[in-house]
């Protein structure tokens, strides 16, 4: 069923069940975020950006067409002058779908969305899941540890214990850690089910950890490794 969304266009892709944060001085932005506040849990959609910059105010922003929502956690105000200025930490919910842009008279952007769900899973397949998931923790760990150590700093060992249990949960954090482009982080956001989107982490993985090895650096520019967060 469609819905109509306010969306927060942005150079950077959220995935399902991760956090984010955020800088907002924006006016249409920080309009946004008190409209939000008006009604606790409102949601709202995070959408990457095609080409372009959020802060481009005189042009339709090229955005992809799959989008993730998501809810305010924690929001405090900086001291930045006149100007208000926010740090806020937003959760990711659940993908959409962007069938087009409506005007709602308001400063921000707002969209028509649709669910963007995961494909039925073949009974079949689950066995085949879980073996990639347990590939992929293998690998994931390796790969935070490379990260940790080009950056010269220590980092709790990645384990069963302090990972999702669920392969879902499991492949979204992944998604969110791995230094990819904005390009390649759509397509993952995008892949329509838990194994093909765990074969995906699996290659792309296997591929940064060569990199790593091979040139000592990151391949895509750094970032801190994201938080874990469950969905409420």
């Amino acid at each position: 069923m469609d819905r109509t969304l306010p969306l927060f266009p942005l150079e950077a892709i959220l995935y399902p069940g991760t956090l984010m944060p955020l800088r907002i001085f924006q006016p249409r932005y920080v309009q946004l975020l008190e409209d939000l506040q008006r009604v606790p849990g409102s949601e709202f959609g995070v959408i990457g950006l095609r080409s372009g910059s959020s802060a481009d105010l005189t042009v339709r922003p090229d955005t992809y067409d799959v989008g993730c929502t998501a809810t305010v956690r924690m929001m405090r105000r900086e001291e930045a002058g006149a100007s208000d200025t926010f740090a806020v930490t937003v959760l990711g919910r659940e993908r959409f779908r962007l069938l087009g842009l409506v005007d709602q008279g308001t400063p921000y952007v707002c969209g028509k969305v649709e669910p963007f769900e995961d494909e039925p899973a073949d009974p079949a397949t689950l066995d085949d899941v879980e073996s990639l998931a347990s590939e992929n923790l293998v690998l994931f760990a390796k790969y935070v540890r490379g990260v940790a150590d080009i950056r010269g700093r220590t980092t709790i060992p990645v384990t069963e214990a302090n990972l999702p249990s669920d392969a879902p949960s499991l492949s979204w954090l992944m998604a969110s850690a791995i230094k990819l482009s904005r390009a390649e982080q759509q397509k993952v956001l995008e892949i329509p089910s838990d194994a093909l989107r765990l074969a995906r982490q699996r290659r792309l993985l296997t591929r940064e950890l060569a990199l790593i090895s091979r040139l000592g650096a990151l391949p895509v520019g750094p970032g801190d490794l994201p938080s874990r967060s469950g969905q409420n």
